[in-house]
């Protein structure tokens, strides 16, 4: 029974790895074959067709390779840059001790490396890609795919209460420290943890340009086989990488698939 029941689910894991696999297959053809556009052709082309049929009715899959531009940029919590997008985490890192028991019965205690994230917190604001062709477009990053670049990673022995009381996060830490799990364990240090855009940054972007929401802007297509992508990484990496996760996929789909067969196969013939 437990062989059938590993089976299953490892036939499940083949399915879903099936669907990502495919996913990212068109990711990177979408990408490969769409041809780059400028800010100046994508604002002719809303012109010709508002005074044609209107506001409201212009759609278009576009993309676009431009500097990230904006009047009021948000601050990054940790790095404290001017940025577009930026999600920032603060890490616990312990140890803990505990009993482990062997084959034969035996227990000891032992030393393991543990962390905790105590705080998270995501942050976008709407900017405009300007590619030196025209009048800037507004990008709205709304359910985008973003691909940020690392703008902090960095470990801490311990915060002075002066830094706490600076910061965004301070409550949470001050939460977490007085929790049962705090006192429980062995506190090594903290790392402090950032990915951004960052303001002037040169950007490939891949979505829509519509004015449905009243302002012509880049978000995300109505078509769910479309992307919405922003990203600090070239096209060309990015096709890599989708071709990369796609080949990998292909291969963890083929021995799950395989395991889970032998596992059913298995579990029928030992029941």
């Amino acid at each position: 029974m437990i062989g059938i029941i590993i089976g299953v689910v490892l036939i499940g894991v083949a399915v879903g790895l099936w669907f990502y696999r495919k996913n990212q297959m068109d990711k990177a053809l979408n990408i490969r074959y769409q041809e780059t556009t400028t800010t100046k052709f994508i604002w002719e082309n809303y012109e010709s067709i508002s005074v044609a049929v209107g506001n409201g009715n212009y759609t278009e899959i576009v993309e676009l390779k431009g500097v990230a531009r904006c009047q009021q940029p948000l601050q990054a919590e940790h790095s404290k840059m001017p940025v577009v997008y930026y999600r920032a985490s603060v890490i616990r890192e312990y140890e803990v001790e505990e009993q482990e028991t062997d084959s034969n019965g035996n227990t000891r205690w032992v030393t393991k490396r543990r962390s905790d994230t105590i705080s998270t917190n995501e942050q976008s604001v709407p900017f405009y890609v300007d590619d030196n062709s025209g009048k800037p477009i507004r990008v709205d990053m709304q359910g985008a795919d973003k691909i940020t670049q690392k703008t902090m990673d960095r470990f801490e022995r311990e915060f002075s209460q002066s830094y706490l009381n600076e910061q965004s996060w301070g409550s949470q830490f001050s939460s977490y420290h007085s929790s049962s799990n705090y006192n429980s364990s062995n506190t090594l240090g903290y790392r402090l943890v950032e990915e951004a855009i960052p303001v002037n940054a040169q950007l490939y972007i891949y979505g829509e340009a519509s004015d449905r929401n009243g302002e012509l802007s880049v978000i995300k297509p109505k078509d769910k086989n479309q992307n919405f992508i922003v990203s600090v990484k070239s096209e060309e990496q990015l096709v890599e990488s989708a071709q990369s996760s796609a080949k990998w996929s292909l291969i963890g789909m083929i021995a799950s698939a395989v395991g889970g067969v032998a596992a059913i196969v298995w579990g029928i013939v030992a029941g």
